[in-house]
């Protein structure tokens, strides 16, 4: 497996728990503290890097 197959599997992993657990959430009427959404925002963000290296790296 490759570097490109590895970034890109791992960013669409962390996507996709986020994603669920968000929904989960908001369905639920779930109020989560502060530091948890902190976290969620710093997995998004390192998402986003990823996805942005993964799409560099490929070019």
């Amino acid at each position: 497996m490759n570097k490109f197959k590895i970034i890109g599997l791992t960013s669409g992993i962390i996507g996709l728990l986020i994603s669920v657990a968000m929904i989960i959430c908001g369905f639920a009427d779930i109020a989560l503290p502060k530091p948890v959404w902190a976290v969620f925002a710093v997995v998004c963000l390192i998402n986003a890097v990823l996805i942005i290296v993964n799409a560099k790296m490929k070019h």
